[in-house]
């Protein structure tokens, strides 16, 4: 084993024996997501309900918004490509979310799960995710697509977003090798 590679699985080590211990009570979770690492939060009342983000290989600088949202509609099918805006409050702090219904996963007869993405969020409001304990998440009443969705309205716990975000551009500087 080179160097190079002691060193990483090393730091690979540190890193996660310090993040376990950081988070204390934190839900973030890392995932492998084709040639991307996702890194969410579950809902505190749908925990299928999704908030995080996306770091892609070879552009782990960036992270894209992701969000993972619950329907029982059964023409919740004709929503893909569709840009549905939603309005998520940081702590009070409220920020206008222009998302693009990605894809469709079911998960039962009934129930489907909306990926929502397609947004890159700059500098000002990753510091604000990171400054905030929690955000609410909401599909404005007035919105043509939130007929979609049962639930329109989710919060998630921020708790441990720095930490995750920091495991996850670790993993995806691996993947870029």
């Amino acid at each position: 084993m080179n160097i190079k590679k002691l060193c990483a699985v090393f730091l690979a080590g540190t890193i996660s024996a310090t993040f376990a211990q950081a988070t204390g009570m934190s839900r973030w979770q890392l995932e492998d997501i084709s040639n991307s690492t996702g890194y969410t939060v579950p809902g505190d009342s749908v925990s299928m309900h999704q908030f995080g983000m996306l770091k892609h290989s070879h552009i782990c600088g960036n992270d894209e918004l992701y969000l993972i949202w619950s329907s029982d509609t059964p023409n919740v099918w004709n929503l893909p490509g569709q840009r549905l805006d939603v309005t998520a409050s940081f702590d009070g702090t409220r920020v206008e979310m222009p998302l693009e219904v990605v894809s469709i996963k079911p998960v039962s007869q009934n129930r489907k799960l909306v990926v929502l993405a397609h947004v890159f969020p700059n500098k000002a409001v990753i510091d604000l995710i990171g400054q905030s304990r929690q955000v609410t998440v909401s599909m404005p009443s007035s919105s043509a697509h939130s007929g979609y969705f049962d639930v329109r309205q989710e919060t998630f716990s921020l708790n441990g977003f720095i930490e995750a975000r920091a495991k996850a551009q670790w993993a995806c500087d691996q993947k870029s090798i």
